[in-house]
């Protein structure tokens, strides 16, 4: 056990160094103070779908685009994923990869731009293919402004005395100035980076580039400008530890030795050890993440998806434990790993659709005390309900395979499902009517029925529907199995149809793109699953 733990603390220390000296280097971005590292890293995921382009760091790849890029502009690295939006531009639909100087050039593009900005301009709503001929538009706008070096700043333009971090994250209180901006003497220090830069490129020494940095990084702390550097410093730190990563790896051993633990019926005192040293080390890694979050934003870590999503994974793991202490059900603990894993391997895979940029805020989000009431508590009770879902989803499955086991684990899975909507209810509950209390003290008025709130109502009706059917006596052991997994659509479309399908209402501030083909299927094929066990289960009846 000892030889586990020291080897997973090796491997964080070994995550935390600094790879490059570029990605040191604080800029400034949409109000934000950040570490170039950052800000390469969305740029190329948001361009390229990717974090890295043919094994070279985004830091690198970025500063290449901005010292040659005529290169650039002939090479096929802007990702067009979407096969409605290769079709609507009339370009070969078996490519995802074009070059700028294509898409710049295509003239159905451009015919499509003017159609979209006549569209906006009159306020009319803008369909899914028009969303995505938009980001197409924003990449190329970011790649042409990084060529002219135009996009971020890299030097504060007014001193400021105020230390923290332009805390909260939204709020900017001195503007920067872009690379084309700078002085003579500040544009000549700043030259000694891209010089050194080019000479790593052909042979590899970092040390000129180092000291170039460490001498751009000097005059940034004489010019006496509010620079926070232990937060730019967390932030590359966080990049480069990769905790929910971590995270999901180590919940995914957890379930395994979880179903080991269920299907042989003995307490291995081993496997035992084995699984709940995974779980500490994995809600270590889980925690140590958001914390870092929320001291580099200075806010409650629920502002976005991607927020949301990770904050869902720890609350299942958390308040199931809490019950598993209480009575022990290695089945349901298994369903909360196997939910943790999921949310997070989602964030891992889906960078694009579930953005973890550190972004700021809208006007309305700027208060932490309705941010930690509302909004946390509402997530919060996202986390009991999946593992209902998934509890569900491993009773019916067993059913249909195996209805001996079935017969053994239904009892005290119900009971389980039922304590998590418990949970959930009161969550949701509360978390809804803290809403209509902010909503009033915000925009004047309790309730609207807008598209979020009034979802947020029909979840709250939907299992209050099915905690009334367990208590009479209409939903058993089968029925609660069935109802966790149909109920929980509902709440799939009030935290994600609402804001990236429908994308209406006050609660713009929450509002996306993409993934709706996964979710769908994932909410389709579920539907078909109980519909064939219920056939199963009707057939056998008969």
């Amino acid at each position: 056990m000892k030889k586990i733990i020291l080897g997973l603390s090796l491997v964080l220390l070994s995550m935390v160094s600094v790879a490059s000296p570029l990605d040191k280097i604080p800029v400034q971005q949409d109000g934000r103070i950040k570490p170039f590292k950052s800000y390469a890293s969305e740029s190329l995921q948001f361009i390229y779908g990717r974090s890295k382009y043919k094994g070279q760091s985004a830091t690198d790849i970025i500063f290449t685009w901005m010292l040659v890029p005529e290169e650039w502009d002939q090479i096929a690295f802007v990702r067009v994923q979407n096969k409605d939006l290769r079709k609507a531009l009339l370009i070969d639909s078996s490519e995802t990869l074009y070059s700028p100087k294509d898409l710049f050039t295509n003239e159905a593009f451009g015919l499509r731009l003017q159609e979209i900005r006549s569209k906006v301009d009159s306020k009319e709503p803008l369909s899914a293919l028009e969303k995505n001929i938009q980001d197409l538009e924003r990449k190329l706008s970011i790649y042409y402004s990084l060529k002219n070096q135009k996009l971020f700043a890299v030097y504060p333009s007014i001193q400021n005395t105020d230390n923290s971090n332009l805390a909260p994250i939204n709020q900017v209180t001195n503007k920067w100035v872009d690379i084309a901006d700078l002085s003579e003497a500040q544009s000549k220090s700043f030259g000694k980076i891209t010089k050194a830069f080019a000479g790593y490129v052909s042979s590899k020494d970092k040390k000129p580039l180092d000291s170039a940095v460490e001498g751009w990084l000097s005059e940034l702390k004489k010019s006496e400008a509010s620079i926070p550097w232990s937060k730019l410093k967390a932030e590359l730190t966080l990049l480069k530890m990769k905790p929910f990563m971590w995270s999901w790896i180590l919940y995914l051993i957890a379930a395994v030795f979880c179903l080991v633990l269920f299907t042989s019926g003995k307490e291995k005192r081993k496997t035992k050890k084995i699984l709940f040293t995974s779980l500490s080390v994995a809600i270590a890694f889980h925690i140590i993440g958001l914390l870092l979050r929320v001291y580099i934003s200075g806010r409650a870590p629920v502002t976005n998806m991607y927020e949301t999503v990770i904050w869902v994974a720890l609350v299942a793991i958390l308040f199931t434990l809490v019950f598993h202490f209480i009575k022990p059900r290695w089945l349901t603990l298994l369903s909360a790993c196997i939910t943790a894993a999921f949310c997070l391997i989602l964030t891992h895979m889906s960078p694009v659709v579930l953005d973890p940029t550190l972004s700021p805020l809208e006007p309305v989000l700027r208060d932490n005390f309705w941010l930690l009431t509302h909004v946390l508590i509402i997530v919060s009770s996202y986390g009991a309900f999946f593992v209902a879902f998934i509890l569900g989803d491993i009773m019916l499955g067993t059913y249909l395979f195996n209805k001996a086991a079935y017969s053994k684990i239904a009892k005290d899975s119900a009971q389980s499902i039922y304590r998590c909507i418990q949970l959930g209810v009161v969550l949701l509950t509360a978390g809804t009517i803290l809403g209509g209390i902010w909503a009033d003290y915000s925009w004047g008025r309790f309730w609207a029925w807008d598209p979020k709130e009034t979802w947020a109502l029909i979840g709250i009706l939907g299992y209050l529907a099915l905690l009334h059917a367990r208590l009479s006596g209409w939903a058993r052991d089968f029925g609660m199995a069935l109802g966790a997994i149909l109920a929980f659509s509902l709440i799939i479309m009030a935290w994600y149809g609402v804001n990236f399908v429908l994308g209406a209402g006050l609660h713009s501030y929450g509002f996306g793109a993409g993934g709706f083909g996964f979710v769908a299927t994932f909410v389709a094929m579920h539907w078909v699953f109980v519909a064939i066990v219920v056939w199963k289960k009707q057939l056998a009846e008969a």
